[in-house]
C-alpha cells in the first residue's frame, strides 16, 4: 500500500501536469514548500492557481512553476495514495481478525493498518486510539471527512479490555467529541461480542452516543468473526440463533425511536444477524440510503433487489444461456442466491445450483464468500460431478486473479475441463451472467 515516494505513474492528457511536460515516473517532493505525505495533502495543496512544483527525475532535483485555475486538477496519478509510512495499529484486541489468520499467507494480510487516509479514502475502520493531536488538527484542517471509526464501546474500562492500547493510552472518545465538535463526517463500528459488550453493555453504549456524541451520522454493528486460528488468544464464541434474534428485535426498538429523532434509523445490523436469526432484511428504505454500506451492512438487500429487478426488466422471450450453471459462495450467501435464482427459474429456462463453499482456509466458522481460498474452490470442486459453467463472484480475487491462498483463476481454470466465469458481484450482473 505505501512506498514511501509520491511515485507518478501516470499523466492525465491535456491537464495543467500534461500541458507543462511532466512525465510518469517522476518522484513529486514538494507543492509550494508543502511536503506531501499523501494523495490528500497533494490534492489539498493542488488546489490553487500557481503551483511551484518540486520533483525528482533522473535522480536529479527539478522546480517548475506551474499556472492553472483555481480548483482545477493538476492531473498527475500515483502509484499509491499514501507516500510516507502507513500508520498501523499498535492494539492487540480480543477480537482482532488479522491475529486469528493462519501462517504463510501473502504478507500483506498480516498488515494493521489503522490509518486515517485510508479511512477516508478506501472506508476502512480505524481506531482513534493510534491518533495523535496532530493526525486530529489535520483531519480538521484539510476537512478530511467523512472518516469511518470503530469504537466497540464507550466505557473506558471495558474499551481498555477489549483494545488493549498501547501504553492504556486511549484518547479516542476525546478525539471523537472534537471531530464531531468540527462537523467531521463520523460512522461507528461495533464488533459485538457475545458476553462482553452486548446486551446491558450495548445498552449503555447506544446511550452514550445519542447524549454526548449524537451527531455521528451512523452506527453499524456487526459480529466478531472467529477462525481455527484461536491458539492461545481470549476464548471468544459466536452468537446463537436466540441471542440475534433478540438483537435484531431490541435495534427494531430503538429504530422506531431514533427514525423520530433523526429522520433515520441510526443504527444499522449486519446481514449476518438476519441470517442467524432466519429473519427477512430490512426493506430499503429502512437502511437510509446505505450509509454503513463500507461495513458490508445491507449488501444482502441491494443484491436482491437489484436481481429482482433485472429479472422483472427481462422479457420471457430473452435469449438466455442454454447450459447448466453452477455458481459457488460461501455458505452464508446461499440463501440469498437461492431466492434469487428461484425468481429466475420461475420465469426462465435455466438450470443452476447454487453451492455453499465450506472454508478451509480460515475454518467453518468463517462463512463470507469474500474470504474463501483457492484451495477451499478447489476441493469442492474436486469433490462434485459438475456439468456446465461454475460461476465464482469476483470478490473471492485480487485483481481478478488471485485468491487469498495465491492461489490464481488461471490454475483453476487449467486443472478442470468445464468452463469457470468469474461474476461481478453485484445482483444485476449475477443475472445479467445468464442471459447471451
Amino acid at each position: 500500500m505505501t512506498t514511501n515516494k509520491a511515485i507518478v505513474s501516470a499523466v492525465v492528457k491535456n491537464s495543467p501536469a500534461d500541458k507543462y511536460k511532466l512525465k510518469p515516473n517522476i518522484i513529486l517532493k514538494k507543492i509550494n514548500n508543502h511536503i506531501l505525505k499523501d494523495i490528500i495533502d497533494y490534492q489539498f495543496f493542488a488546489d490553487d492557481k500557481i503551483l511551484e512544483i518540486e520533483y525528482e527525475e533522473n535522480l536529479k532535483l527539478k522546480s517548475l512553476l506551474v499556472k492553472k485555475k483555481q480548483g482545477e486538477p493538476l492531473g498527475l496519478i500515483f502509484e499509491s495514495s499514501v507516500f510516507d509510512k502507513l500508520k498501523t495499529c499498535k492494539n492487540n484486541c480480543v477480537f482482532c481478525f488479522i491475529n486469528q489468520l493462519p501462517k504463510s499467507l501473502r504478507k500483506t494480510l498480516y498488515l494493521k493498518d489503522d490509518d486515517f487516509r485510508l479511512s477516508f479514502l478506501y472506508g476502512n475502520f480505524i481506531t482513534l486510539t493510534n491518533l495523535s493531536k496532530n493526525d486530529v488538527e489535520r483531519i480538521i484542517e484539510q476537512r478530511i471527512s467523512p472518516l469511518y471509526i470503530s469504537l466497540h464501546t464507550t466505557d473506558e474500562k471495558l474499551r481498555n479490555f477489549m483494545l488493549k492500547p498501547k501504553n492504556n493510552k486511549d484518547n479516542s472518545l476525546k478525539y471523537l467529541k472534537q471531530l464531531l465538535k468540527n462537523n467531521i463526517e463520523i460512522h461507528i463500528q461495533i464488533v459485538l461480542c457475545p458476553d462482553i459488550n452486548d446486551k446491558k453493555e450495548l445498552e449503555k453504549t447506544i446511550n452514550d452516543l445519542y447524549k454526548n456524541y449524537n451527531k455521528v451520522k451512523s452506527i453499524g454493528i456487526v459480529p466478531v468473526g472467529l477462525t481455527d486460528f484461536r491458539e492461545n488468544l481470549y476464548p471468544l464464541r459466536l452468537f446463537t440463533k436466540r441471542e440475534a434474534k433478540n438483537l435484531i428485535d431490541k435495534i427494531s426498538q430503538w429504530q422506531k425511536y431514533f427514525k423520530s429523532e433523526f429522520k433515520s434509523n441510526w443504527i444499522y445490523l449486519a446481514d449476518e444477524f438476519y441470517l442467524m436469526a432466519d429473519k427477512k432484511f430490512p426493506s430499503e428504505e429502512e437502511y437510509d440510503n446505505f450509509p454503513q454500506i463500507e461495513n458490508g451492512i445491507g449488501i444482502a438487500r441491494l443484491f436482491i433487489d437489484e436481481a429482482l429487478e433485472e429479472i422483472s426488466r427481462k422479457r420471457k422471450g430473452s435469449k438466455c444461456r442454454k447450459y447448466k450453471f453452477t455458481a459457488l459462495t460461501g455458505k452464508l450467501a446461499v440463501p440469498i442466491l437461492k431466492q434469487v435464482v428461484e425468481q429466475l427459474k420461475n420465469k426462465f429456462d435455466i438450470e443452476c445450483e447454487i453451492e455453499g463453499v465450506e472454508n478451509r482456509l480460515f475454518g467453518k466458522n468463517i462463512t463470507v464468500t469474500g474470504l474463501l481460498g483457492g484451495n477451499d474452490i478447489v476441493n469442492f470442486l474436486k469433490s462434485k460431478k459438475i456439468n456446465g459453467t461454475v460461476l465464482i463472484p469476483d470478490i473471492m480475487l485480487k485483481d481478478l486473479s488471485l485468491f487469498l491462498d495465491d492461489i490464481s483463476i488461471e490454475e483453476i481454470k487449467s486443472n478442470f475441463k468445464f468452463p469457470v466465469r468469474i461474476v461481478q458481484s453485484s445482483g444485476r450482473d449475477f443475472i445479467q451472467s445468464f442471459f447471451a
